[in-house]
């Protein structure tokens, strides 16, 4: 797979700075020309597997000090064109994970808060697939507490939304 995709031509290097053009080729070719072609630069990476109900991961690195969970919902990317309607949908699912954001970073000040912090993200990834995901942080032996809270904050925000307040 890192021979295949991970190669130059699939790669963006971006510089700023006042910096011309022709001081920096010499440099680029002396740090970047080692890089290898890939034997796939126009593969596409894949599309997403949709309808296979919930699927379970856990990655364990016992020297870490805290435990992340993720609840995270995959499907198509959005590719139909830009209009209005398009931006206010997006705009609202922004505002969405803004406040369930905020929510839990008010639980996550409570003296006995399960989790540590907390985000929200709703966004294309690659033009490939649309990702929502809920993220947070615990103490290592706490994650199923973690993902509870996760999940009762998404349950009650379905279920009843949001106060005028918020």
């Amino acid at each position: 797979y890192y021979h295949d995709y991970y190669s130059a031509e699939r790669m963006v290097l971006v510089v700023t700075g006042d910096v011309a053009p022709a001081e920096l080729e010499p440099l680029l070719k002396r740090h970047f020309a080692s890089l290898h072609t890939g034997s796939q630069p126009n593969k596409p990476l894949g599309t997403p597997v949709s309808g296979q109900g919930l699927r379970i991961a856990v990655c364990r690195e016992p020297e870490a000090s805290e435990t992340s969970v993720a609840l995270c919902l995959a499907r198509p990317a959005e590719t139909d064109p830009d209009s209005v309607e398009k931006r206010v949908r997006l705009l609202r699912r922004t505002f969405v994970c803004q406040l369930l954001e905020r929510r839990l970073s008010d639980y996550c000040r409570q003296p006995d808060a399960k989790i540590s912090q907390a985000e929200f993200l709703d966004r294309d990834v690659y033009d490939a697939l649309r990702m929502t995901r809920a993220d947070a942080v615990c103490k290592n032996d706490r994650w199923q507490d973690a993902v509870a809270v996760l999940e009762q904050e998404l349950r009650r925000a379905c279920e009843y939304g949001f106060s005028q307040s918020e």
